[in-house]
């Protein structure tokens, strides 16, 4: 049995990493049109963002609160989402097996393939968090009243 090349391993541990995410990140956007049926968000723009936001907290991702005005008086609050947190860790799990199980041979080399579907996957979500900006005031995730 022939084992794949490095390149051909190396882009089937990004794709299954970017699928891994992609999947994860859907999960957590799946939460925008609740928030916009809610009337939680104004547009389906802070629906996304909201969405994106749940991804994030799947994460445990501090997340900031600044007040504006005269003097700024900032917090940073962090929650994890556990069940998100759970299908993240699903999801790298089962992408790392696929890789492992594709490439084969010995158990060192195995374990070094799957844990690296998480390399792609924490690239991907750490590029999100600085893209993601919500009004949490508008949130009904975190308690604002619709």
């Amino acid at each position: 049995m022939s084992h794949p090349g490095p390149v051909s391993i190396g882009l089937d541990v990004l794709r299954r990493g970017a699928v891994a995410f992609a999947v994860a990140l859907g999960a957590g956007l799946a939460v925008g049109p609740l928030q916009l049926a809610a009337g939680g968000a104004d547009s389906v723009t802070e629906g996304i963002m909201g969405g994106a936001l749940a991804f994030l907290l799947f994460h445990h991702v501090g997340v900031e609160a600044v007040t504006g005005g005269g003097t700024a008086v900032g917090a940073q609050v962090g929650v994890a989402l556990m069940l998100g947190t759970a299908l993240a860790g699903w999801l790298l799990f089962r992408a790392g097996r696929g890789a492992a199980d594709r490439i084969g041979g010995r158990t060192l080399r195995r374990a070094l393939v799957g844990a690296s579907v998480a390399v792609p996957y924490a690239l991907l979500a750490f590029g999100l968090a600085f893209l993601v900006r919500a009004d949490l005031r508008t949130l009904p995730l975190f308690g604002a009243s619709a």
